[in-house]
């Protein structure tokens, strides 16, 4: 396990700054504390708990109770998190410092199950977890013994058993595709790089809807599922040569929207020129791309908060002997926000 020294020289901060992130962490700003809360989840860094003396027993006389935060990331060897998930884990280490909980982060794979269960699973040492991340089904099924209770934040549980925090991906892709249909655009393509992914199923099915109910019929070729991390040049140059090409492309993300910033530029299309675009997700760089993403933003820190309001509700009807309230699904708004990427079409 790596020392808290070592994600202090990783972050650019000093040891008591790396503390008081997981300790009082509204005391710091945004960007320092999403440093350390990066850093401490790559080199799997677990603060270590306060040992509490009989005098200065907290309210209530009981030492604050540890949470789990288990990040399934879409890297092979599941120690990054990316732009999405980061506001997501700092929302939640906000609101566990709010209410008195620790918050123990952990990375793993979505695509693998572990070879060993993390400590915190084998050992019972959290009172409850947050799954966070679209993991398999089989992968989540691996965990099944080891959760009590659990949520799960940007996935679906297949079974329904566990509560489920997500973003308003159908209602924001039908807002985007609008937006274009608004502008006067007929033929809007749909890019994606996970066709599988809950959340980009959902945005698609935004998509679809808003068409069908202007009344066009989606043409095949306008839903694209591109290779991961590969350029969409090859994608989208057939996709752009017809005389009844799309006019714009709504992407499931804002990385795949940055991906047809460039091969526009590849291509020799200017945006929004020849043609518009739009993300999900509103990411960091979206407001700094050429030109500035229009986007549909997602409070990615209040999902995380959320999640652990849920959770901790969960650990209370368990502590009470309550008979548990069937699980629920919480869908948390998301906006457009309008930047230079989209324009009326030229034709």
């Amino acid at each position: 396990m790596s020392s808290i020294n070592e994600v202090a020289r990783q972050a650019g901060v000093s040891p008591a700054t790396v503390s008081r992130t997981f300790r009082t962490p509204e005391l710091l700003s945004h960007q320092t504390r999403r440093r350390v809360l990066h850093a401490a989840a790559e080199l799997n860094y677990q603060p270590r708990q306060r040992v509490v003396k009989v005098e200065e027993e907290p309210i209530g006389g009981e030492a604050a109770e540890s949470l789990g935060f288990l990040y399934f990331s879409s890297d092979q060897d599941g120690s990054q998190v990316n732009e999405f998930y980061a506001p997501v884990m700092m929302g939640a280490q906000a609101e566990a410092g709010r209410l008195g909980k620790h918050l123990i982060l952990r990375t793993t794979s979505r695509f693998e199950t572990p070879p060993e269960m993390p400590k915190m699973f084998r050992e019972q040492s959290v009172a409850g977890m947050l799954l966070v991340g679209a993991a398999l089904p089989e992968v989540l099924a691996a965990y099944d013994p080891y959760l009590s209770p659990a949520v799960l934040v940007d996935n679906r549980d297949p079974l329904g058993r566990h509560d489920c925090i997500l973003s308003d991906g159908f209602g924001g892709m039908l807002s985007a595709t609008q937006y274009l249909l608004e502008l006067g655009h007929r033929r809007i393509a749909f890019i994606q790089d996970e066709p599988t992914a809950p959340s980009f199923r959902d945005r698609q099915r935004g998509y679809l809807c808003a068409l069908w109910e202007a009344g066009i019929v989606p043409c095949p070729d306008w839903i694209v599922s591109a290779t991961r991390h590969s350029p969409l040049e090859p994608y989208l140059q057939p996709l752009l040569s017809g005389p009844e090409s799309p006019t714009a492309i709504v992407a499931a993300n804002d990385m795949n929207a940055f991906a047809v910033l460039s091969a526009c530029r590849a291509l020799g299309l200017s945006v929004p020129k020849d043609l518009s675009v739009i993300g999900f997700d509103d990411a960091t760089f979206s407001v700094h791309s050429y030109p500035a993403l229009t986007t549909v933003r997602v409070n990615k820190g209040q999902m995380g908060r959320l999640a652990v309001r849920q959770l901790t509700a969960r650990i209370e009807e368990a502590r009470e002997g309550a008979t548990p309230l069937p699980s629920a699904i919480f869908v948390v708004p998301v906006s457009l926000v309008e930047r230079e990427s989209c324009a009326p079409p030229r034709h």
